[in-house]
This record gives C-alpha cells, structure tokens and sequence, in this order.
C-alpha cells in the first residue's frame, strides 16, 4: 500500500507526483466538486506549496508579505492556479481514461511551459550544467514548479500509469509492482466500495 502524508490543512497527498497532488486539491466526487483551497484562497496556496517543498522558508515568508501587503496580487496569483490546475486535472484524466488530450489543453500546457522555462537559465557547476531560477521571487514560480512536474510526467514512461480513483476522482500514479492499483487509497475510497458492495449483497439476499 503507497504511503499517504497529509498536508497542514488536512490535504492528503496520494499522487505520487507533484502534478498529480495539486489536481487533486480538488475532491470531483461526490459532486459538486470540493475545493481545499478555495476558502482560504492564497495562503491555502501557499501554504500547500510549503507542505510539498515547493517553496522554502525565506520564499514563503516574502510571499506572506505580499500577500498583506498587495493582495491583489496574489489574489491573481491564486485565480491562476485554478486555472492550471483545471487545465492539468483535464490533461491528466483524458490520460487515466485512455482518451485524446483536447487540443485546447495542450495549447494552455504550452503556455504555460514557455513561461516557466523563460524562468530558468542553464548555470554551469564545475563540469555539470544544471537549470536555476532566474527569480527566486517572481509571483507565479511556485506554479511553475507544478508546470515542470507535469511536463517531467507527460515525457516519461511513467504517464502510462496515471490511473484515477473510482471513488472520489483523484489521479494517481500507480507505482505498485504489478500495476493494478485502482484505490487513491484503500483505508479510505476501497473500503468504502467494499462496504457498499457487502451491504448490497445482504439486501439483495435478504429479498431473496
């Protein structure tokens, strides 16, 4: 069974990915749809990004002062989010359900992935090249560390095994050995299917 850590908030995170994880900051069953940021807006935001190593300390401290500072500023941020994140939940369910990514999503994605590349910049440490931030404070990096998670995924072999939870509707990759995982987790979704499947069983013998 994949290990679960729960987020601050309460937030559980089963997607094995960084992507997968913020998709899943939303609940889509039963519906409507639940949305664990939503009532806190930013610092929900900011403070899921802390509890996934997105951000350090000194990175979530300055975001905190902006967002007291000038919060509408970080009111966009956060419509942002919900934006990517909507665009990531469509990308990475037409994946799980084996059905072609809509051309608009992919459009978004590649919005999205030049912007955050146009971030970076390619530093040389003795003789091994690795990618920096150019700003470690500009407004919109934590999403782009979401954007470069989704991009790592969509590129790898890995992306034939994002499955999605037939209970609440949560992605996931399936890192089992065999790959049959099915749950987002089973002490909660399975279980719940298990009971309903057992006490379905005794009505129906029960009328027989």
């Amino acid at each position: 069974m994949p290990s679960t850590t729960v987020t601050s908030d309460g937030i559980l995170l089963i997607g094995g990915r960084l992507c997968l994880d913020f998709c899943n900051t939303v609940i889509p069953n039963p519906q409507p749809p639940y949305d664990s940021l939503e009532k806190d807006g930013f610092p929900a935001l900011l403070r899921w990004c802390c509890d996934t190593n997105i951000l350090e300390q000194t990175q979530a401290t300055y975001f905190d002062h902006v967002h007291q500072t000038q919060p509408d500023k970080t009111q966009a941020i956060f419509q942002q989010a919900q934006c990517l994140r909507h665009t990531l939940t469509q990308l990475f369910t037409a994946v799980a359900q084996q059905r072609t990514i809509p051309s608009e999503v992919l459009d978004t994605l590649q919005r999205w992935l030049l912007d955050a590349h146009e971030q970076q910049q390619i530093v040389l440490e003795g003789k091994k090249a690795q990618r920096i931030w150019r700003d470690s404070q500009h407004p919109a990096l934590m999403l782009h560390h979401i954007v470069l998670s989704a991009e790592n995924l969509l590129f790898s072999d890995d992306i034939r095994h994002v499955k999605q939870c037939p209970g609440c509707g949560w992605l996931f990759f399936d890192g089992s050995k065999n790959h049959r995982r099915m749950w987002c987790n089973m002490r909660a979704c399975g279980n719940r299917a298990k009971n309903r499947r057992f006490h379905q069983r005794r009505k129906h013998l029960a009328s027989a």
